[in-house]
């Protein structure tokens, strides 16, 4: 007599891929798209799959790779309202495998107040922020107070006044929100600058460090006897300047969990960066 009954290796396989497929539809429902693939409840269906099935199951590991849908990368507004002609292209893709190892943050899954966060950041890029990995942006509340959003993206582009064009490649913009909640401050960075210590901003009286993983403090020196320490929270350190100075120190110290040196940069007196002043900037 026949033995009709599947092996149990299929059975395991079956399994995983009704349960992957059920997590892709659930997927595609919390990101509001009409799911591509339906689960059928009964499970004879699923006895004796295509070879193509069973080996696109066996094949890849997570979602994606079991049903060949590509979730959406969020599409929220830039720029000014109604602005068509602001808007960057987006991509569900992730980072660079450096940059997520560098910046911890990132690696955080992201939440509904991320977004709700974002939006007042998101009216200050404009076209010459492409690529932008909109799963990946973060909010952060910090120490002075203000709200932070870390936005990365693929390409970053922009003319600077009496210096030319610049572009960079795989940055982190770091976005801070003034006071009044119009208006901030923004920056954008390659993995290489966050590492070397120049992925910094000012607003009013605070100095604002975007820091790789493994940094707990930093000590900014303001070249006149003062050294003001600030913990760092979600790879971002913000430094009140002591009063009378400007907020860009002479010197950072960067300090690991132990205490113990990371690196000592040297900053001069650079320029403030100036706060984008309407909706739909670089």
């Amino acid at each position: 007599m026949t033995d009709r009954s599947t092996p149990s290796h299929e059975l395991a396989c079956l399994s995983q891929l009704r349960a992957e497929l059920q997590q892709a539809e659930q997927l595609q429902r919390e990101r509001g798209v009409r799911p591509l693939t339906r689960v059928r409840r009964h499970a004879r269906r699923l006895l004796h799959p295509a070879p193509a099935a069973l080996a696109l199951a066996l094949a890849g590991s997570g979602v994606a790779a079991a049903t060949g849908i590509v979730p959406a990368a969020w599409q929220p507004h830039f720029g000014s309202p109604g602005s068509a002609e602001q808007q960057p292209t987006v991509t569900a893709g992730k980072p660079p495998a450096r940059q997520l190892a560098t910046i911890g943050i990132l690696r955080r899954s992201q939440t509904p107040a991320d977004r709700d966060a974002a939006t007042l950041a998101l009216r200050y890029f404009g076209t010459s922020t492409q690529g932008v990995r909109t799963d990946y942006i973060h909010s952060l509340d910090l120490a002075d107070g203000h709200k932070a959003v870390l936005v990365p993206a693929t390409t970053w582009h922009a003319r600077i006044p009496n210096t030319g064009d610049l572009s960079k490649r795989d940055v982190v913009c770091l976005f801070i929100a003034d006071d009044n909640g119009d208006g901030g401050v923004k920056g954008c960075y390659t993995t290489a600058e966050v590492l070397d210590a120049t992925a910094h901003l000012a607003l009013g009286t605070t100095f604002y460090s975007l820091l790789p993983d493994g940094v707990t403090r930093v000590e900014a020196d303001f070249g006149d006897g003062r050294v003001v320490g600030a913990a760092v929270a979600d790879n971002v350190a913000a430094v009140i300047a002591p009063t009378g100075m400007a907020p860009w120190p002479m010197t950072i110290t960067w300090l690991a969990a132990d205490g113990s040196t990371v690196k000592t940069s040297v900053l001069g007196r650079t320029p403030l960066p100036v706060p984008p002043s309407s909706p739909g900037g670089s």
